[in-house]
């Protein structure tokens, strides 16, 4: 394994070190002792050799053992100043020693214009350690979520959000806007069950899931339900919202879609679980029915179409859509009796 740049480091100044007693370099279990005396938390050398080979790495919120290394390393000859420290935290990720670390540890370098500066008001101080904190904890996986997250949420506005936006100028409009929606209910829920971390689930791991990959398709499949029963809520409140003449915000049409994304998430990992609370299997069997959610998009777009001046009316409209959530309703209803 390739030695890491901190624990590279971490070894050159624990080679710099003296032990006081006999004078001699610093071994590694020297130097896991002086630790305990430190912080009392027992470390193996086996512990300090994985932390410089890069085997294992000290957590980013860990500043109690971070500090107290640095400290060792001070008192004993490894690390001559405060730039030593930091580059050695540098090295490793975590963030340099802020204004009370660097009191403690290195008091010399904090100059009496220093000492004498009026003091960082209490809320600014935690609100600088809460983002930090935050910053630190993120690694490059989360910003490739949160970036794929982005994206998904750019494609539902592109696709979905228009099939919301009725009244439609013509004919033609309608037809494109419900075409994009076809699109969109194919695959964003399919790329939200993708981004569902089912697989390190805490709850999943103690189970004995005979059938991991039923697992897998109720997963998706909740993805689908979510979807569908988020898009239907958003469309029947713009429908109520036409017919009273209101017009909505720009920023009502981003709640919009993040409440389908939210839903339809919630669903991803509802759905299994519920499932597999009321039957204590994933057989899809139990549950194939609403599979149907897959390709229920193609369905709504044709009815959507062929009855979108009825649908629009104030009360046909209305009692339609009512009708359709009561179906959808009793459909649950029976499925869970049965």
């Amino acid at each position: 394994m390739a030695i890491s740049k901190f624990g590279e480091q971490l070894r050159k100044l624990r080679f710099l070190c003296r032990h006081p007693e006999t004078g001699k370099q610093m071994t590694q279990s020297q130097f896991a002792e002086f630790l305990y005396t430190e912080i009392d938390i027992l470390y193996s050398n086996t512990a300090i050799s994985d932390w410089e080979i890069g085997k294992s790495r000290i957590d980013v919120n860990d500043r109690r053992l971070l500090c107290a290394i640095i400290k060792i390393l001070k008192q004993l000859g490894g690390v001559k100043a405060l730039s030593d420290a930091n580059f050695l935290l540098e090295l490793g990720d975590y963030r340099a020693l802020n204004q009370e670390e660097t009191k403690i540890l290195f008091p010399e370098s904090i100059s009496d214009e220093q000492e004498n500066e009026s003091p960082v008001p209490a809320w600014a101080e935690k609100s600088v350690s809460t983002i930090r904190k935050f910053t630190d904890s993120l690694s490059v996986w989360h910003f490739v979520k949160i970036i794929a997250w982005a994206w998904i949420f750019l494609i539902t506005y592109w696709l979905i959000l228009p099939s919301l936006q009725f009244p439609f100028i013509d004919k033609e409009v309608a037809v494109k806007n419900m075409y994009l929606y076809v699109m969109g209910t194919l695959f964003i829920p399919l790329a939200i069950g993708g981004m569902t971390n089912i697989k390190n689930n805490l709850y999943w791991k103690e189970q004995n899931i005979q059938k991991p990959l039923n697992l897998w398709l109720y997963m998706f499949q909740g993805a689908y339900v979510g979807f569908h029963v988020g898009y239907f809520l958003m469309f029947f409140l713009k429908l109520m919202l036409t017919q009273f003449n209101f017009q909505s915000a720009a920023w009502f049409e981003i709640i919009k879609i993040l409440f389908i994304l939210i839903v339809s998430y919630a669903s991803a990992h509802l759905v299994p679980y519920n499932l597999w609370r009321a039957y204590q299997r994933l057989e899809l069997s139990d549950g194939w029915i609403f599979f149907v959610f897959v390709i229920f998009g193609i369905g709504w777009a044709f009815f959507f179409l062929e009855y979108y001046e009825m649908l629009i009316s104030p009360i046909l409209g209305t009692i339609m859509i009512l009708i359709s959530i009561s179906i959808v309703i009793v459909i649950g209803i029976f499925k869970k009796r049965k």
